[in-house]
């Protein structure tokens, strides 16, 4: 009512561009790359046990490390942030025996992840699996790629060997029979 009066300056700092690049969700133990135009900001995670992220400017690259959601900023110097909301999908491991003899020898693979497809890669007629049970049966030696993919497109992959049978077990001077306190000598050719 005096007429008198004090100003202030106020400053109203811009915020970054926006954060571009990659989708939502993914899968752990899978990355994506995000970006922002903005120079000069640092990049965090509100939760780094769901998802991990470089801290300098440059390095939007995200690391999904289990299954959940997080936020990713990306902050500059101001305190003005642009956010991220992050979905990360679990993708178990595949367990089991990963290798089995040649000519029809089977070891069962397993995933904690129900609802998911086996299929084979690499190794056509090294090993076949049932895309259903996870159940490999080995044809000849070599190696194959099991992968296993879940519904929400997420999935893992594991290298099965098949081994080589032992070549087969002679006998000196090729014989099939022994008398009873007698003794036989039986070779094979592949060492220990």
């Amino acid at each position: 009512g005096t007429g008198c009066l004090r100003t202030a300056i106020l400053t109203v700092d811009p915020n970054p561009a926006g954060i571009t690049g990659g989708s939502t969700p993914i899968c752990q133990s899978t990355t994506v790359d995000l970006n922002d135009a903005t120079a000069s900001g640092t990049w965090s995670s509100s939760n780094t046990g769901v998802a991990t992220i470089g801290s300098a400017a440059a390095d939007g690259l995200v690391t999904g490390i289990s299954a959940g959601a997080a936020t990713l900023s990306y902050t500059l110097s101001t305190g003005c942030y642009a956010t991220y909301a992050l979905t990360v999908n679990a993708n178990a491991a595949i367990t089991g025996t990963l290798s089995a003899c040649a000519g029809g020898a089977t070891t069962d693979l397993d995933n904690s992840q129900a609802g998911g497809t086996w299929t084979e890669a690499n190794g056509t007629g090294t090993a076949s699996v049932d895309a259903s049970s996870g159940l490999v049966t080995a044809g000849s030696a070599g190696t194959v790629t099991i992968t296993y993919t879940q519904t929400n497109t997420c999935f893992r992959a594991a290298t099965v060997t098949v081994n080589p049978n032992p070549a087969a077990i002679t006998a000196a001077g090729g014989a099939t029979e022994v008398c009873q306190g007698n003794t036989l000598d039986l070779d094979e050719g592949d060492s220990g």
